[in-house]
């Protein structure tokens, strides 16, 4: 007699029939099937795992009249994860801080700071180079900061920055020689209205532009809930985590109205 043949017939002297399914999941062998599927353990403990200790669920399976026992098996160890509400919020932070950035740097005129990078600067000796490759632009402030890595170098990017655009006025830094700055001159009317007109862009794009959006988020957000969803978590556990998400992108929203108000009061008053 085979190593199952022994099992079931040891399982029928100890056992009434009325207690197969217990032997089923204690065992993983059931006297009420010939077929041995060691499986039905796990499935059949999983499937009674209490909300409360349990971060998982298992995704129902589909049923089709073609399905195999052993795919229907299957398909039901897939679990579903607990959305948590926390990963939403941090998503909607990185895209302010992201939002930030761009709306400081169409404030500090970051245009003018790549133009400078092309300046060709023209040396003795009939060296030519992009400002660029010899200096290190930035801005600070209402400042363009240049930082020349040759020493030599700083007369000859002076002149040819005045030359580039006579509206400049580079200035050697006395307390750090290899350094000019740049006032950037106030910007006229039109420039202003452009630069309202990109931060309003920015933040709606923020709010709810095609990806890496508040609102591109939340509805990645809430398709995780569905899948939820479909594995029957518990309708209030669906709803609260609905709730929060809608919580938080009403809050993150009005942050993103808020750093468009304070940039346009700020650009208007330039």
């Amino acid at each position: 007699m085979s190593f199952q043949g022994v099992i079931r017939a040891n399982a029928v002297k100890l056992l009434r029939p009325s207690f197969g399914h217990l032997q089923l999941a204690l065992t993983g062998y059931s006297v009420l099937s010939p077929r041995v599927r060691p499986i039905a353990f796990i499935a059949g403990v999983q499937a009674f795992r209490l909300f409360s200790s349990s971060s998982v669920f298992f995704k129902k399976a589909k049923k089709g009249k073609n399905n195999k026992e052993d795919q229907e098996l299957d398909s039901e160890d897939k679990l579903i994860d607990i959305y948590d509400p926390s990963q939403y919020r941090r998503e909607c932070e990185a895209v302010i801080k992201k939002l930030e950035e761009k709306v400081k740097e169409l404030r500090m005129g970051k245009a003018d700071t790549t133009l400078l990078n092309k300046v060709p600067v023209l040396f003795k000796g009939g060296e030519k180079y992009s400002l660029g490759d010899i200096a290190h632009v930035t801005t600070k402030g209402r400042q363009i900061v240049l930082s020349i890595y040759d020493p030599d170098h700083v007369k000859g990017i002076q002149h040819a920055i005045v030359n580039f655009d006579g509206s400049l006025n580079p200035t050697i830094d006395p307390k750090v020689d290899q350094t000019i700055t740049i006032a950037i001159p106030p910007p006229s009317k039109e420039a202003r209205d452009n630069t309202l007109k990109s931060i309003r862009a920015a933040c709606d794009y923020s709010k709810s532009g095609r990806k890496n959006s508040v609102e591109y988020n939340r509805e990645q957000a809430l398709q995780k809930v569905k899948e939820m969803v479909d594995a029957a978590y518990p309708k209030d556990t669906t709803k609260k985590i609905k709730d929060q998400l809608e919580k938080i992108a009403k809050d993150f929203k009005a942050k993103i109205a808020d750093i468009n108000s304070k940039a346009a009061d700020a650009v208007s008053r330039e």
